[in-house]
């Protein structure tokens, strides 16, 4: 069911290509999570534009080595395509004429029936499963021919053919054994192709853990199977002994297929969008940029990918992004592209990876033609609301999906397939929240997370906040530098309390705070400040504060600024003032005035945003909470995500130019 929190999202992302101005005649695919790789949908034979593009029944998909190329087993077409990721997914056919047949010869000339299941090789060569002609066909680039092993087409040896004839359903290449491996579940048989020779030789049969071997797929160089009717899924080992062992390592339910990732192996089961991972084995869902779990509503929504029951299905990794794999639909005749950064683990906001953010499990490795964006800041730029936790029950929790960062990387992601740009966006969030000293934390700990996912892009978000931060200084022993140490330490807080306030400016701020009544000292020894809003409202307390905040955020962007991209590039640093409600006794004049002062000092760029989300707030009321935590609401995140979209792309940070014509 499309629920209503979604409409004010959908009309955004409608109005999107509408307020910036269309500068090509064709969009680029679509860069996201869940993507088309080309197929329109009808059930023809339509070369060209991925948009454009027609399939009938693929079955098998493949890509090269390089990541660049998929080759297609178009099995109702009998013929092969390919998709050149590097030329916008444009399809053509790569052999076959369109006509069912069996004939060797060159690409345009040779002909197949029905074929099933595709494996690229090298640069060069593809293997194809003909099952209609009950042979393997080897397509050799190079040459231009497409030849038939063991034999020529139509005249391959008895007992050559004995061993290839029951029908195939899987197939994969193992680099380490110079071999493609492929099953046979109606005889129960997993057998090998030496690509050396031609030979068919047969590796296990009738083993009671995989009686009927059906899906394969090689993972970290070893070669795992699954099983038509049973949920072991073995690593096959010693592929090149003389004695093979299974071992029932994962576990999956009569899988179609499987694809080996870099840390794990997915499975599809029969049916509409049924997953599970099969190692380690667990639960897992596809997502919807939404959120929730594709196939969650089957009554309201026809399912995105269906296995159909009896009939094999393609998947295949991305030799150059660990993350990504491709499948073929045959139910839809379209190819998709599916990036796994275990969105379903960690749909709730609640649940963090273990690399540190506070986001999907992105890859450390940027891949090639990707920006990424660091989003740094405390809860109000990236948790929700009360009642979004509500919304979906305790039970999900917060919707990691439907926060800024990820709002921010669907609309520039769209905005630049409508542009023609050819760049992909990552945006993720790294943050605690609001009790630790926003001015502080970043010093220490952003600039090693930049260097070690490769950061285009830093935007650090601030906001007014109640919680007085500047008592850290009296918490923490101070660095050489002049500002606090990165963590407390328990003897330094046994301290009497006149010990723990450092010379120079930070006891002149304790000082004044104290005559003005804004700070004291409790009979337990406790130094205690008044909030940071009542701080802020005395114009010399809140220049002290200046004062005692700007060393540390000035050495913080001086080193994002001796940092440099994989690419050579500097790093990007912006900071942007957010109007929320959480303002105590003072105003937001005087919470953007406080952090352009610093900006100043530390010579760094600041934006306030306080105009377009004055001007649009009421529009999308209601966009944040009035009382509570005041976070911004799902639908103030598709705000602060517009606005951001517009803000990044009329100040140059973020380019959306389509690339340059050849010369």
């Amino acid at each position: 069911m499309l629920k209503r929190r979604n409409l004010a999202l959908l009309l955004t992302l409608t109005l999107l290509p509408l307020l910036f101005p269309r500068t090509a005649a064709a969009l680029r695919p679509m860069s996201h999570f869940i993507e088309l790789v080309a197929g329109e949908g009808d059930q023809e034979l339509v070369d060209g534009e991925y948009w454009r593009a027609a399939f009938n029944q693929p079955l098998g998909v493949s890509s090269d080595p390089t990541g660049t190329r998929l080759c297609v087993a178009d099995a109702g077409n009998h013929v092969l395509r390919l998709i050149n990721l590097a030329d916008k997914n444009r399809v053509t056919t790569l052999a076959g004429t369109g006509r069912k047949g069996f004939e060797d010869g060159t690409l345009a000339h040779a002909t197949f029936n029905t074929p099933r299941a595709v494996v690229w090789i090298d640069n060069y060569r593809i293997l194809v499963r003909d099952e209609g002609n009950q042979a393997f066909r080897m397509v050799d680039l190079q040459t231009g021919r497409v030849t038939t092993l063991g034999g020529a087409a139509g005249k391959v040896p008895r007992p050559y053919q004995d061993l290839t004839q029951d029908a195939v359903w899987n197939m994969a290449y193992l680099r380490s054994a110079r071999a493609v491996f492929f099953t046979q579940p109606s005889i129960g048989a997993l057998k090998k192709i030496d690509l050396a020779t031609g030979a068919v030789s047969l590796v296990v049969q009738g083993n009671p853990l995989v009686p009927f071997p059906n899906a394969l797929c090689a993972f970290k160089g070893n070669l795992w199977v699954g099983d038509r009717d049973g949920e072991n899924v073995c690593r096959v080992q010693a592929v090149d002994g003389a004695s093979v062992t299974l071992l029932p390592e994962g576990k999956a339910k009569a899988p179609a297929a499987l694809v080996g990732l870099a840390d794990e192996i997915v499975a599809l089961m029969p049916g509409w969008d049924t997953w599970s991972r099969a190692y380690p084995a667990g639960d897992y869902k596809l997502m919807t940029a939404w959120g929730f779990p594709v196939g969650e509503d089957p009554s309201h929504f026809t399912g995105l990918v269906y296995a159909i029951p009896g009939q094999p299905l393609g998947l295949c990794p991305s030799p150059t992004e660990g993350h990504r794999f491709f499948v073929a639909l045959p139910a839809l005749n379209r190819i998709l592209s599916i990036r796994e950064h275990h969105q379903d683990q960690l749909k709730d906001l609640h649940s963090n990876p273990a690399s540190g953010l506070n986001d999907y499990d992105y890859p450390t490795a940027k891949p090639k033609g990707t920006f990424r964006i660091m989003i740094i800041g405390n809860s109000y730029s990236y948790s929700l609301g009360f009642n979004d936790l509500h919304r979906w029950g305790d039970k999900v929790g917060m919707m990691r999906s439907e926060n800024m960062p990820k709002k921010l990387e669907l609309f520039l992601n769209t905005e630049a397939a409508w542009r023609d740009c050819p760049t992909r966006f990552e945006v993720m969030h790294y943050g605690f929240p609001g009790d630790q000293p926003l001015f502080l934390w970043p010093t220490y700990l952003v600039p090693d997370m930049v260097k070690k996912f490769d950061v285009d892009l830093v935007l650090e978000f601030v906001a007014p906040e109640t919680f007085n931060t500047s008592q850290v200084f009296f918490q923490r022993p101070m660095t050489p530098e002049g500002y606090p140490a990165q963590n407390t330490e328990t003897d330094y807080l046994m301290k009497p309390w006149d010990q723990k306030i450092p010379g120079g400016k930070p006891k002149a701020y304790f000082e004044y705070l104290k005559s003005k009544n804004l700070a004291q000292v409790s009979a337990s020894g406790q130094i205690l400040l008044e909030g940071f809003d009542r701080v802020l409202e005395d114009e010399k307390a809140r220049e002290m504060v200046v004062d005692l905040f700007t060393p540390s955020i000035r050495a913080f962007t001086r080193k994002l600024s001796s940092l440099r991209t994989s690419g050579g590039q500097p790093v990007q640093y912006r900071m942007f003032f957010l109007p929320i409600r959480n303002k105590g006794n003072s105003s937001h004049r005087v919470y953007s005035a406080f952090w352009k002062r610093i900006a100043n000092g530390a010579d760094f760029p600041f934006q306030d945003l306080t105009q377009p989300f004055v001007t649009f707030s009421s529009s999308y009321w209601p966009a944040d909470e009035t009382e509570g935590g005041m976070h911004f609401l799902t639908k103030g995140h598709d705000l602060l995500a517009y606005i951001l979209t517009h803000t990044l792309v009329e100040s140059g940070l973020v380019k959306l130019d389509k690339p340059k014509p050849a010369p």
